[in-house]
């Protein structure tokens, strides 16, 4: 089975308003801030606890701009970024 990838248009996600998180496929969200503003957020999981990793803030990084590769693939994050996406969520 493939997994379907942008399944949010950019009509779609420019009409967004309400604060939540928006599943675009394979662990890739678009997440909406009370004040408005919006960026794209993998989510994943390591040793069993949830993360989440930042990639950029939208409009800035395009829908279609968005590194999806990595999750095309189904590939698990390199140890540099993992390590990278856990020093910086903490």
């Amino acid at each position: 089975m493939t997994r379907t990838i942008h399944r949010l248009g950019t009509v779609k996600i420019n009409a967004l308003k309400t604060p939540g998180y928006y599943g675009d496929g394979g662990g890739l969200y678009l997440r909406v801030r009370p004040g408005g503003s919006k960026s794209w957020v993998f989510r994943f999981t390591v040793a069993g606890r949830k993360r989440d990793g930042g990639l950029g803030r939208y409009p800035a990084l395009p829908h279609k701009a968005v590194p999806v590769s990595k999750l095309e693939s189904g590939a698990h994050l390199p140890a540099s970024e993992l390590a990278e996406a856990e020093r910086k969520l903490g």
